[in-house]
């Protein structure tokens, strides 16, 4: 998207890396410790080449796949759309810093995102063009064993989620984290992996899926959905574009 606007990709990339020292910053200086200065190293070191997903959204990545070690939880790290890897690495670390080693599974077409349907906004189709954040398998192995990883653990499924998910081997997910842009696709991997999901008890589901305040009704069916899984807690974010996070908590009724 930036790389159609902005003329110089680099200085977007620089500027994004700015914004996440200056939050990181602020994260570690509200509580020193040395686990936070570890999240922000690893953040300082996927950011901005491999992940677009900002320092927030990484640190609470970070802290959801903690929690379901603490939490004893067996099961996966699925990724469903990736680009370079950066937020998947990033949750395989947390999972080892927390002294659990998870199979980690990406999946990305690697061709771009798909184009908009008529469920996503005007501004999806305005800086939709082919070959939209298109990422490397490649990218997402060396960022991976960058930060310790071992390629073992690490699965990377390449293609578009209507001809990979259903037949993937992944039988039980802990954590699992949609960034698939558009309505269609993050919809499509809740549907698909919504058995695999119910054999982990609690589970963790993050969206990064960003829409205009408008579209309740997306919302809506979005959360139909997930309350269809298990008890869920749905925290709605609206700032200029809609943030949902969605994640289990035992014995908790849903929220609507």
């Amino acid at each position: 998207m930036l790389k159609k606007i902005v003329p110089d990709y680099n200085i977007v990339k620089l500027l994004a890396y700015v914004k996440a020292m200056l939050q990181l910053a602020g994260y570690v200086l509200q509580e020193p410790s040395a686990k936070r200065r570890r999240v922000a190293a690893i953040i300082l070191t996927v950011k901005p080449w491999y992940t677009m997903v900002n320092a927030r959204r990484l640190i609470n990545l970070y802290d959801r796949v903690q929690d379901a070690s603490a939490n004893n939880i067996s099961g996966a790290i699925v990724e469903c759309g990736s680009w370079n890897g950066g937020a998947s690495a990033l949750m395989a670390a947390a999972a080892r810093d927390s002294g659990v080693v998870r199979q980690s599974w990406v999946f990305d077409s690697f061709e771009g995102v798909p184009p908009p349907t008529e469920d996503d906004g005007n501004a999806e189709h305005d800086i939709y063009f082919d070959g939209l954040n298109k990422g490397t398998p490649e990218n997402v192995q060396s960022i991976y064993t960058k930060l310790g990883g071992d390629v073992n653990n690490l699965h990377i499924v390449k293609g578009w989620f209507a001809d990979t998910l259903v037949d993937s081997d992944v039988e039980q997910i802990a954590v699992l984290h949609i960034d698939a842009d558009w309505y269609e696709p993050v919809y499509y991997v809740l549907e698909t992996f919504y058995e695999r999901l119910r054999r982990a008890i609690p589970v963790t589901i993050i969206i990064h899926y960003d829409v205009a305040p408008r579209h309740n009704a997306l919302v809506e069916r979005f959360q139909h959905v997930v309350n269809r899984l298990v008890p869920v807690r749905v925290d709605v974010q609206y700032r200029n574009l809609l943030h949902i996070t969605i994640y289990q908590r035992i014995g908790k009724p849903a929220l609507h």
